[in-house]
């Protein structure tokens, strides 16, 4: 069952965050800045966190959903950030259905980045749910907007933008 993370949900979104930095070996000092980044991400407006809950109301995963809206393209995209997924949950299409639920918001274009070291495994998951590599100028058109998000982007090293577009 998909749900929006509140306030409440807090220690799920924390625990989701640090189990995927361990699972990534991502150096020290990160885990204080996951708190720092949790309680941001469930307070403001331009994100929502969409946990992925078991029968019991167990968290096996998350996705952050960004929303911008293009005021000039008159368009709402939405970009998709954080998507962990518990190790014992990875074969249950948890983040499948993370993804397709963003693909019921309304969006008018999906961006999402993947990095290239992940392009094997990542790329051709995205891809299988119908998202495209971005051409060059949807791909600055994504960066350009995700400038205007609170906050910024880590350095993931080289990226390929994947796009999906509502028909």
């Amino acid at each position: 069952m998909i749900k929006k993370a509140e306030t409440t949900d807090l220690a799920d979104v924390i625990n989701l965050m640090r189990l995927f930095i361990e699972d990534q070996s991502i150096g020290e000092g990160a885990g204080e800045v996951v708190e720092v980044t949790s309680e941001f991400l469930l307070s403001h407006d331009a994100y929502s966190v969409q946990l992925d809950l078991d029968k019991k109301q167990n968290a096996l995963g998350m996705i952050t959903l960004a929303t911008i809206f293009d005021e000039a393209g008159g368009q709402k995209i939405l970009f998709l950030e954080n998507l962990f997924v518990k190790k014992g949950a990875r074969s249950k299409k948890v983040a499948s259905r993370l993804v397709e639920y963003s693909q019921t918001q309304g969006a008018d274009l999906i961006g999402v980045a993947v990095a290239e070291s992940g392009l094997k495994t990542v790329g051709i998951f995205f891809e299988n749910l119908g998202f495209t590599k971005a051409d060059k100028p949807t791909e600055k058109h994504l960066v350009d907007m995700l400038k205007k998000l609170p906050l910024e982007r880590g350095a993931e090293g080289p990226l390929t933008y994947f796009t999906y577009r509502k028909h």
